[in-house]
């Protein structure tokens, strides 16, 4: 019945393969492919010759530039590799295609970018994604010399590259698994547990300080936190690089200036404490608890009347005064 009417097609199909492809022709007319390319053949139409596609095969052969370790983080985190068919590929959200037309610049391909919406089975959300692919024996066998295979999500230390493309290679890494938040918790990277720690140590010596704590988030997955120096690593991130994802900078940026801004008010308590014997008047709660050698919450639960006296004083205030407070980061450099 196919057959039928695809031969009842016939002047159209191959006016619009001149044109079109397979996939492309099979779509518009509701035929498989298949269908549609063994009509061609008995219609005596020459198959059309695939487009051939080109990549520098050579380019992680030696990560020896801020571009190539941006590249090689980014990849680390959102690629994904495929040792049987030699395929090196990317699917991510369609807001950030551009760092997909920087790799393939980077790369000297000319490999396509397709653009696709996926639905997500578990809530049924759909989601434009945007995919590039490039095959090549030769890029496959060098990532593999640097570290990085196809179970990266599983087995990833740190890539094989000299420690000055460090920062670099966490731009791209953040880049493709990192948040950045406005709340005090300022970023956020996943990745496999020897990775992070290799990222943590290093960044400690420059006085950058991640979280003691890398939380497992499933199977080999891990995440750490940054809350503060966020500054000190925004600059060594993007020191180098000439491409980076701006909403990321842009996050980087907003939550510096947020925390730089966040303030807040506290009352500041002057204080008397008096037995039968003295009175002693203070100008601050701290100042107090200095001169009796206590805990300034013990003078503080006695003016809210959770306690009755503190070291043989009785407490009350006899003035507040408003005090401005900065909060949130270090920002000295």
């Amino acid at each position: 019945m196919n057959n039928i009417k695809v031969c009842l097609q016939k002047g159209n199909l191959i006016k619009d393969y001149e044109t079109m492809s397979c996939s492309q022709l099979s779509k518009k007319y509701g035929f498989h492919r298949e269908t549609i390319r063994k009509a061609l053949r008995g219609w005596g139409i020459k198959a059309k010759h695939k487009l051939s596609r080109s990549v520098n095969e050579d380019y992680f052969q030696t990560i020896d530039s801020h571009p190539k370790a941006y590249v090689l983080g980014f990849l680390c985190a959102d690629g994904s590799i495929n040792r049987k068919l030699n395929r090196l590929s990317f699917c991510i959200n369609s807001k950030d295609r551009d760092v997909l037309d920087y790799i393939n610049s980077e790369l000297d391909s000319t490999y396509s970018i397709g653009c696709r919406f996926l639905k997500d089975s578990r809530n049924g959300n759909v989601y434009s994604r945007c995919t590039l692919q490039i095959y090549s024996r030769k890029i496959i066998s060098d990532l593999a010399l640097l570290g990085v295979h196809s179970t990266k999500s599983v087995f990833l230390h740190f890539p094989k590259i000299k420690d000055d493309y460090f920062y670099s290679f966490l731009c791209g890494l953040i880049d493709g698994d990192g948040s950045i938040h406005k709340s005090k918790t300022a970023v956020s990277l996943i990745g496999t547990q020897e990775l992070l720690i290799y990222v943590k140590d290093r960044c400690k010596k420059d006085g950058i300080n991640w979280a003691k704590t890398i939380i497992s988030v499933g199977g080999k997955q891990h995440k750490m936190y940054l809350n503060k120096d966020t500054l000190k690593l925004r600059d060594r991130i993007y020191k180098n690089v000439d491409f980076f994802l701006k909403r990321k900078f842009d996050r980087f940026s907003n939550h510096i200036t947020f925390q730089q801004n966040k303030k807040h008010k506290r009352m500041k308590h002057k204080v008397e404490l008096y037995n039968e014997n003295e009175s002693l008047k203070f100008n601050s709660i701290k100042d107090a608890a200095s001169q009796i050698k206590c805990n300034p919450s013990q003078i503080s639960n006695v003016l809210n009347g959770n306690s009755k006296t503190v070291k043989g004083y009785r407490v009350k205030s006899f003035g507040k005064e408003a005090v401005e407070v900065r909060i949130g980061l270090d920002i000295d450099g």
